[in-house]
């Protein structure tokens, strides 16, 4: 049932010379949208990274499907883990979430938290072991990076003219979705600083349901 509530977000980016529609959005727009919005009971960011190389010992492999991500995913994408804490095993730079068939190919069972990791020569500690992606979901992911090690790295956090990532938002119950479409339409006016956008440039957002992705 809390499918009907969860959306990703759509901007519609305007110049005056071109306009077009993107899923990819920047990081402040989710701090924003739980900070100001009443309507939001929670967001999430996915980054997604396309494939790094793992390292286990002598085994070396590539694998598609990481992807950096605030730990509230877990729950609004509805990602069940098999081990570990939901609550918070994407808290901390280094952590890290696998899925089942990721845990077999590298340790041989399922239970591995505690255990470590390379992603591109960065150790990480696996916190959790999440079930395989299945095969009609609109995000296939394997590995879920902390968001927390963008902070760590410097990544620019507050900048709104970089947009590279998905941003999801579950709607508190009774929350209409067109009368929040409403207030989306300006929310970057609103919120992002003055020079946060190129001169002309107008960007507007609006909810896009799960369930039709």
């Amino acid at each position: 049932p809390d499918l009907e509530r969860i959306y990703r977000i759509a901007a519609h980016w305007q110049t005056p010379q071109e306009s077009h529609w993107t899923v990819a959005t920047s990081a402040p727009l989710a701090t924003t949208l739980s900070s100001h919005y009443p309507q939001v009971e929670e967001t999430a960011r996915v980054l997604t990274l396309g494939s790094r190389l793992v390292k286990k010992g002598d085994q070396a492999f590539y694998e598609t499907g990481a992807a950096i991500a605030d730990n509230s995913v877990l729950k609004i994408l509805g990602l069940p883990l098999l081990h570990g804490n939901i609550e918070s095993a994407l808290n901390e730079p280094n952590s890290l979430v696998i899925n089942q068939s990721l845990a077999l190919k590298y340790f041989g069972h399922s239970d591995v938290v505690g255990e470590v990791l390379s992603l591109n020569n960065r150790d990480f500690e696996v916190t959790g072991v999440m079930a395989d992606s299945p095969s009609n979901t609109h995000l296939k992911m394997t590995m879920l990076i902390s968001i927390e090690l963008l902070r760590r790295i410097k990544y620019p956090m507050d900048a709104w003219f970089y947009s590279n990532m998905y941003t999801y938002v579950k709607l508190m119950r009774g929350s209409a979705p067109e009368d929040f479409n409403a207030l989306l339409k300006g929310l970057a006016l609103q919120h992002a600083p003055s020079d946060a956008f190129d001169p002309g440039q107008i960007v507007h957002y609006r909810l896009q349901p799960v369930r039709d992705i």
